[in-house]
């Protein structure tokens, strides 16, 4: 279809929405969009809670203030991004860099800017993801 109507953008669209209505895939749930919306506001929460509260003067390990951006960390948990990204699903080998570096990238771009906890948490939670795909990995295996 894109190489069909890839001089008509509008005629592509059109033509794949009859496509998803016939065969009822709905790229837009309700459902999925519900579980968007609370996992960001448990992150808008955790968020403000790390800037106003437990970020102010906190400490932990190397980490001076939890509510300031940290580099050491930023760059840890682009790495962590990266690796997780490489242990997820069987992917074919000329996209595996593509797969760990642009997340990664980004990653390091947002990480950086934002309070370590918050930090904290998403390299937390990397790492059980990426700990997940090695445990699914040898469980396939």
């Amino acid at each position: 279809m894109k190489a069909k109507y890839k001089s008509s953008p509008q005629k592509l669209g059109t033509e794949l929405s009859k496509l998803y209505q016939k065969h009822g895939v709905k790229p837009i749930d309700g459902v999925n969009s519900l579980g968007l919306i609370v996992q960001l506001l448990l992150g808008a929460g955790v968020y403000s809670a790390i800037r106003r509260g437990l970020g102010a003067g906190g400490r932990f390990f190397w980490i001076r203030n939890l509510a300031q951006p940290d580099a050491i960390l930023a760059v840890a948990t682009g790495v962590l991004t990266a690796a997780a990204s490489l242990l997820g699903p069987h992917l074919p080998q000329q996209s595996r860099i593509a797969v760990a570096v642009f997340p990664a990238l980004a990653t390091l771009l947002f990480a950086w800017r934002l309070a370590s906890g918050v930090v904290l948490y998403w390299a937390a939670s990397t790492a059980v993801s990426g700990l997940q795909s090695v445990l699914l990995n040898r469980k396939s295996a």
